[in-house]
């Protein structure tokens, strides 16, 4: 047995079929101190759990067999990430979820089942179209949106789609005196602070791309037509380190002009938030270059 091989990896190592492959990780499960911690409720879920993923998702998971981490991480950690995810769904509410949804998700996440912050959306995804009575707010284009989104904007994002309905943000042009003309100089720039020391502010260069990306996505959407009115949500900016490099280039034909701007979520991207867990997930455990948006 390799170092890396889990103690019982011989058990599974003998399945074959999916339903082997099933029976094989209840055996281990029932034999952790892992799974009896976690005592008779949790134990009559995962019970549930085991039926549904024998129906409906290990059969669809089949395909990522081929790739050895992923075929370990569903036959050895799965089950127990999904048991957890939905131990509060009262029995009667669980249902299978439809194949059109479950097959996107587990895809995504035999690709994605090592980065935390994204398992985490897709688990919570596949958690909503087990339950009843969230189900109509599992819609089959977030998968793909997770798909679509990098683990390191994960922080910010959950901020913005969980936190304040509206943003303040600008750009930041150097504008010819005489003939009105300008280079922008920063493009949706956010007060981004680090989440573990607010007084902190953040330049992040891939901030206007993540911004760019969630608004192609549906989940946000960004207007410099309009503003708040109060101009107290834009005095942030004037400490911004990128503001005060751009003064710093002000001479006698030239001036920077601060265009204020609003960033909101979207209903579509309220949902997604709700759906993937977001709201439950709030606390999310970053390192000390994680981002909040102020």
């Amino acid at each position: 047995m390799s170092q890396d091989e889990p103690e019982n990896g011989s058990v599974l190592s003998k399945a074959k079929t999916t339903v082997e492959v099933l029976a094989a990780v209840v055996k281990v499960a029932g034999d952790s101190e892992d799974v009896r911690a976690a005592g008779k409720e949790l134990g009559k879920t995962a019970l549930t759990v085991t039926k549904l993923i024998n129906n409906a998702l290990l059969p669809l998971a089949a395909f990522n067999y081929g790739v050895d981490k992923a075929k370990r991480y569903f036959e050895e950690r799965f089950p127990g990430e999904m048991a957890e995810k939905i131990k509060n769904v009262p029995q009667d509410q669980l249902k299978e979820p439809k194949a059109s949804m479950a097959a996107p998700v587990l895809q995504g996440l035999g690709f994605a089942h090592e980065d935390p912050a994204l398992k985490d959306m897709y688990l919570g995804l596949l958690a909503c179209a087990m339950d009843k009575r969230r189900v109509t707010q599992a819609h089959p284009a977030y998968a793909e949106i997770i798909r679509q989104l990098s683990p390191e904007e994960v922080v910010a994002l959950t901020t913005v789609l969980t936190g304040k309905v509206a943003f303040p943000i600008v750009n930041i042009q150097l504008v010819d005196k005489r003939t009105g003309g300008g280079t922008y100089l920063y493009r949706h720039l956010v007060d981004a602070r680090d989440s573990h020391d607010m007084s902190k502010r953040i330049e992040d260069s891939q901030m206007p791309a993540h911004i760019e990306n969630w608004i192609r996505l549906g989940l946000i959407e960004v207007s410099y037509i309009r503003w708040f009115t109060d101009d107290a949500h834009y005095k942030p900016f004037d400490d911004r380190p990128e503001l005060i490099r751009a003064r710093s280039q002000e001479s006698e034909s030239q001036k920077i002009n601060v265009e204020k701007g609003m960033l909101e979520r979207t209903h579509f991207g309220k949902q997604f938030a709700e759906a993937v867990s977001m709201f439950d997930q709030k606390a999310i455990e970053v390192s000390a270059t994680s981002k909040e948006i102020s």
